[in-house]
C-alpha cells in the first residue's frame, strides 16, 4: 500500500515517532517489495519509447549540490547536468526538457523534490549526429531547505524529455547530493 502526500511543507507525526518531510512531497510505501530506497552506485537509466529516428539523451556528468551553511536558504541546491543528444534520424530534431525531480528514499518513506533547468531543449540536433548541452538548474518549486537533512541518503535524479512526436523519455541517474555545512 502507497500513500502520496503533495505539497510543502508536510509534516507528519505517527505514534511511534516523529517523521518529518518538510519541503518536498513525502511518499510512505507500507510495502515490503524491495523497491523503495535507491542504491547510492553512479548508474544512468533510460526509458521510454524511442522509435527509429529520434534523439536519446545521455546524462554525461551530473554535478548538484547542497549550500546548508551558515543558513540554509529555501532553495540551497544548484549545479548543472551535462547531457549529450544522440540523433539517429535523417533530419534534425530536438528534445525538450520538461523538468527534473530529486528523490531520496528510505525503506520507509521518500521525498521529491522538483527542479527546473535551463536551457529547456537540446536545440536542434544534426541528422545522424550529436550535441552536448550543459543545463543549469534554475529554481525549485517549493521551500527545498530541508534537502539539507537527506545529504548523506542516495539520491535519484530523473530528468523528463519530451520528444517532437510528443511521446516523453525518462532518464534516471542514482548518486547522492553534495552537501557542504
Amino acid at each position: 500500500m502507497r500513500f502520496f502526500i503533495g505539497f510543502a511543507p508536510v509534516c507528519v507525526m505517527f505514534i511511534s515517532g516523529l517523521l518529518a518531510g518538510c519541503g518536498g512531497n513525502v511518499v510512505f510505501d507500507g510495502a515490503s517489495d524491495g523497491q523503495a530506497g535507491s542504491t547510492a552506485e553512479s548508474t544512468s537509466q533510460t526509458s521510454g519509447t524511442f522509435p527509429d529516428g529520434t534523439i536519446t539523451p545521455v546524462v554525461d556528468e551530473l554535478q548538484l549540490r547542497a549550500n546548508c551553511m551558515p543558513d540554509v536558504v529555501p532553495d540551497p541546491v544548484s549545479g548543472t547536468v551535462t547531457v549529450s543528444y544522440i540523433n539517429t534520424s535523417e533530419e534534425a530534431r530536438s528534445l525538450e526538457l520538461l523538468g527534473a525531480s530529486l528523490i531520496f528514499s528510505t525503506d520507509v518513506e521518500a521525498w521529491v523534490f522538483f527542479i527546473e533547468f535551463t536551457p529547456t531543449s537540446s536545440g536542434p540536433v544534426p541528422a545522424n549526429g550529436e550535441t552536448t548541452v550543459i543545463h543549469e538548474k534554475t529554481s525549485m518549486q517549493e521551500d527545498s531547505s530541508f534537502i539539507c537533512s537527506l545529504c548523506d541518503l542516495p539520491m535519484t535524479v530523473q530528468l523528463t524529455f519530451r520528444t517532437e512526436q510528443g511521446g516523453d523519455i525518462i532518464v534516471t541517474e542514482n548518486t547522492k547530493l553534495d552537501c557542504s555545512f
